[in-house]
């Protein structure tokens, strides 16, 4: 997911960036993003997720591997709803969906201070072990994720790192987001899916379906990310 954040080896602008909720003004900066090893055993880390999972989604989203599958296809649609997206065809989006939830399982187990402020319950984590491990999503599950891109749109803080940060809205409704090299990735955590709106659901089911933000849309959800509010125009 770092990929496209460095260019021959070498960080863009001197480094990818990591911000902090603690203070907004301090930068922290990172020569090789971010990475924990020795959380999982070695078959798990790299047989199962790194092989399974992480190297069939990079060879979906990087194109550069050498299993690479040229029949798969990204098109460009405008919804119902008036928002543009990508869907990504041709490929199997449950096993994209389970990388998905593995990436929030790691940031869970990982004692990185980068990741501390998102903690699942514990029957959640253990909820995600068994769709990983099985290769499988469970009938019912109340974890949804959306991709939201924000790269295309050259923003000046485009390539950043964020801190992924957890947001409850009320008790049955919370949000774990993750803001990588103009991607920003929301996961829901609900018991009741008439808490999420229609465009939530539309992106988070069947294919996989990328959020093409505008301007004003990344630039709020950006801020809402670190805690920021921003004022509307007078």
């Amino acid at each position: 997911m770092y990929e496209g954040m460095f260019v021959d080896n070498e960080p863009i602008y001197q480094s990818p960036v990591i911000v902090t909720n603690e203070n907004r003004h301090q930068i922290k900066k990172s020569r090789i993003g971010e990475y924990e090893k020795d959380i999982l055993c070695d078959d798990c880390e790299q047989k199962l997720l790194g092989h399974y999972y992480d190297d069939y989604v990079a060879s979906i989203c990087n194109g550069n591997s050498i299993a690479y599958d040229t029949s798969i296809r990204f098109d460009n649609y405008v919804s119902e709803m008036g928002f543009e997206f990508v869907s990504i065809s041709n490929i199997d989006a449950e096993r994209f969906k389970i990388f998905l939830l593995s990436v929030l399982f790691r940031v869970s187990v990982s004692q990185r201070t980068t990741f501390k402020y998102v903690i699942l319950d514990k029957s959640v984590e253990a909820e995600i072990r068994d769709i990983i491990l099985n290769k499988r999503l469970l009938t019912e599950f109340n974890i949804y994720c959306n991709i939201l891109c924000y790269q295309h749109l050259d923003l000046e803080f485009g390539k950043i790192l964020g801190m992924p940060a957890t947001i409850k809205l009320n008790d049955d409704l919370v949000i774990y987001s993750m803001l990588i090299n103009g991607f920003i990735y929301m996961f829901y955590w609900t018991n009741n899916i008439n808490h999420l709106s229609e465009r939530i659901k539309f992106l988070a089911f069947d294919n996989i379906k990328i959020h093409m933000l505008k301007k004003d849309e990344a630039i709020k959800l950006i801020f809402a990310h670190f805690g920021i509010e921003t004022q509307q125009p007078t």
